[in-house]
């Protein structure tokens, strides 16, 4: 759920269930493959499990970017990033990696100190950590070998 923060009123709510997970399998840019779907929903599972036995378990969270018109949340299908000025799903990143359920989400945005480059080009780095992994994941739009 997102609160307007002056008001106190609730100004949109995002459905991450199992029933919604299930109908986002008929839209293009959320269907996965059966036996992927199947995986993740069994991870899904897990993580409630896991929630329900031990307070430990991390919860998801989300993010705003600097904005505040991006929002980013981990879900199933991998981290989406929603803009709340026009309701709508705008990427999905970390879809292709199948075998991770990412959980907890930190971002960072500043500007590229390098010579050469365009003054005030921004480069968002996503940090995220995944569910039951000892390690965390970085998303930028750099090439690996910069």
């Amino acid at each position: 759920r997102v609160w307007r923060c002056h008001t106190g009123k609730l100004f949109k709510k995002v459905d991450e269930t199992a029933a919604a997970a299930q109908e986002g399998q008929q839209d293009a840019l959320l269907k996965l493959d059966p036996i992927d779907f199947g995986r993740r929903m069994a991870v899904e599972k897990e993580i409630e499990a896991a929630r329900d036995k031990d307070l430990d378990t991390a919860a998801p969270n989300a993010v705003f970017d600097q904005s505040s018109k991006l929002l980013l949340f981990p879900t199933h299908v991998g981290i989406k990033v929603m803009n709340l000025v026009e309701n709508r799903i705008v990427r999905i990143i970390g879809k292709p990696e199948a075998s991770e359920r990412f959980l907890g989400l930190s971002l960072f945005q500043a500007s590229v100190g390098k010579r050469g480059a365009s003054e005030g080009e921004v480069d968002p780095t996503l940090v995220t950590t995944s569910f039951n992994k000892p390690r965390f994941f970085l998303f930028t739009r750099r090439v690996p070998d910069q």
